[in-house]
């Protein structure tokens, strides 16, 4: 192995041999020392290089799956969303039917009250019924986003 020392010498290994009339020494051991230490810290450099390169691409690998389920939980959320208001739409739609045909066969100042009090029983429980809704699906919507959170710190 031909190397050139600090000097601008040129350095061979004794093994080569020396050729004829060329101005050549022999590499003393401490030389040959030098040489395979640089290249066993080119080794450790590269392993280096190639560990943090493994981590960048871990870490842009996770942050593309967190892309991908905040995607996909926004996409539930408006599908979600949609059918919440055809749902609620429906229903108001019924209670207003209901409402117009008991008015329509009220026919005293006693009945009046009666319907209000029962219309009103029905509204309250459309309320409650809606509000438990909303907050199992937050509920649900908070345990997603835990869990997609929850997965990138496991890995």
């Amino acid at each position: 192995m031909t190397q050139v020392n600090r000097r601008g010498d040129r350095v061979i290994d004794a093994a080569q041999g020396f050729p004829p009339g060329d101005r050549l020494r022999r590499a003393s051991s401490s030389e040959r020392r030098g040489a395979m230490s640089e290249l066993s810290g080119a080794k450790v450099i590269a392993d280096e290089t190639a560990e943090l390169s493994e981590r960048v691409a871990l870490s842009n690998k996770h942050a593309l799956e967190l892309l991908i389920g905040s995607q996909q939980i926004m996409l539930e959320e408006v599908l979600f969303a949609s059918n919440e208001a055809l749902d609620r739409a429906r229903t108001e739609t019924h209670l207003l039917a209901e409402f117009v045909s008991k008015l329509a066969g009220v026919h005293s100042v006693k009945g009046i009250q009666a319907m209000v009090e029962e219309c009103g029983r029905h509204q309250i429980e459309f309320m409650r019924r809606d509000c438990d809704r909303l907050f199992k699906h937050g509920q649900r919507l908070i345990d997603a986003g835990v869990n997609l959170v929850g997965q990138r710190w496991q890995n």
